[in-house]
């Protein structure tokens, strides 16, 4: 074993270290957040961008609830719902209402 495997096990430890307590205190990681959801890595980051999808940066790295994503809408229509209650307008929406 090398230098440099040693040092990346040492690391791959530290961060399973790091991910066991963010669980233990009711977090969830966005890798986490994409098998739930099972969405791509960035649907999870645009989702929480755009506030479908509540999350916190807790130390060095973005965390949400198992709550927070039994809240985000599932199907299209209920996006497009939850979209037009908080002001979002998709593009075809918003060329409507200009004209």
């Amino acid at each position: 074993m090398t230098a440099y495997d040693r040092a990346a096990e040492g690391l791959r430890a530290r961060f399973r270290r790091e991910e066991a307590a963010l669980h233990a205190e009711g977090y969830l990681t966005i890798a986490d957040a994409v098998e739930l959801l099972d969405v791509h890595r960035d649907t999870v980051i645009r989702m929480i961008g755009d506030s479908r999808l509540q999350a916190v940066h807790y130390e060095h790295r973005w965390v949400t609830r198992r709550e927070w994503i039994d809240a985000v809408p599932r199907s299209r229509k209920a996006a497009a719902e939850w979209r037009r209650e908080h002001g979002y307008l998709s593009v075809a929406e918003a060329a409507a209402e200009l004209g």
